[in-house]
């Protein structure tokens, strides 16, 4: 058997603890090596969590302490996470990064060339590819499938002020309604839509302090998208719906499902499609408490973890190719410049 792959991983906030954390779990052939954050009691309690050797305080510490590490896990702040890439890369470590992957498209150019100069593999981290729910949608319809002929997307956050982290607060000065908060689900879109699509119509409702709303049409060719994103809603939620030429479908998520609706979709085929999920997530829920199943929230990490490692050892495919991401930073880019620049 080959020698483990050591790696490092680079923030130690919530999405490591509730997500990477279970999703390397079961998952043979990588060691963490390290752990590095400026909150040093959280990278201490990462460190005991991954069972970690070291402990590092800052970026250039841990490339000059482990300058044998095979690849480095970023998931720091969304607007750090293209400059540790890059520093990463010029280290010769291969790259797994949390989204956003970056805010410009020609910086998604600029990283892959330099990963190609040094024979690097960059995978973004766009775990929800990997869901169950996802990859349902994108067999049943889209390329190969039942051809789509429009998307709706509507998604609620809750008031910022009820985030516990600071700079999750500056949500105007990181864009984080587009660049965080609906950053996964704006990817499914795209996918589904199968290119990245013009932007038909745009309102948006701004304070100085954080962005309130976005509504967009989307097009891209003959499909279009709806998108209804708002933020300081008084609850949260996720719901997707998707129309193609022979049937429509709910993509639900938290917890996680897919539906093929009736004809006629009423409130009993709801409730029957809402149990079943809710039937489903209970069952697996139980199960990952003594270690018998992957939480499902975990799911598309650990997958798409398996896939980043097969393809650093040379049996696979990279399974996020920066090809792929970039029509959705295209798309967030403009978006963004309107959202936030504009208004």
């Amino acid at each position: 058997m080959s020698e483990p792959l050591e790696f490092a991983v680079v923030g130690c906030g919530r999405v490591v603890r509730e997500l990477h954390v279970p999703a390397w779990n079961g998952i043979e052939g990588a060691h963490p090596r390290a752990v590095c954050d400026q909150d040093l009691p959280a990278a201490e309690r990462m460190q005991r969590r991954l069972s970690a050797d070291e402990v590092y305080r800052s970026i250039e510490e841990l490339l000059a302490g482990e300058p044998d590490l095979d690849f480095l896990v970023v998931a720091t702040p969304g607007h750090t996470h293209s400059g540790i890439t890059r520093r990463a890369l010029e280290a010769g470590c291969h790259v797994l990064c949390e989204k956003p992957f970056t805010y410009e498209l020609d910086e998604v150019e600029e990283l892959r060339s330099l990963a190609d100069r040094h024979d690097l593999i960059v995978c973004p981290i766009h775990n929800y590819r990997f869901k169950s729910n996802t990859r349902d949608a994108l067999s049943r319809f889209g390329a190969g499938g039942d051809p789509v002929r429009h998307v709706d997307l509507k998604w609620r956050g809750l008031p910022l002020e009820d985030r516990h982290t600071e700079w999750i607060k500056r949500e105007r000065e990181h864009r984080l309604v587009l660049y965080d908060f609906a950053y996964h689900f704006l990817d499914v879109v795209q996918l589904l839509l199968g290119e990245s699509p013009e932007i038909e119509f745009l309102d948006v409702e701004a304070t100085a302090e954080y962005t309130g709303s976005i509504e967009a049409v989307l097009r891209a060719g003959d499909r279009t998208a709806g998108v209804d994103l708002r933020l300081d809603s008084p609850s949260s939620f996720t719901a997707m719906e998707i129309t193609g030429e022979s049937a429509s479908a709910s993509l639900e998520y938290y917890p996680d499902g897919f539906r093929t609706l009736p004809e006629i979709d009423t409130p009993l085929h709801r409730g029957i499609g809402d149990l079943r999920r809710v039937l489903a997530y209970g069952l697996r829920f139980a199960a990952s408490k003594p270690g018998w199943a992957l939480p499902q929230n975990a799911v598309g990490h650990h997958r798409l973890f398996e896939g980043f490692l097969d393809a650093v050892r040379g049996n696979g495919e990279n399974p996020v190719p920066l090809g792929s991401v970039e029509p959705l930073i295209d798309l967030l880019e403009r978006l963004g410049t309107a959202a936030y620049e504009e208004h």
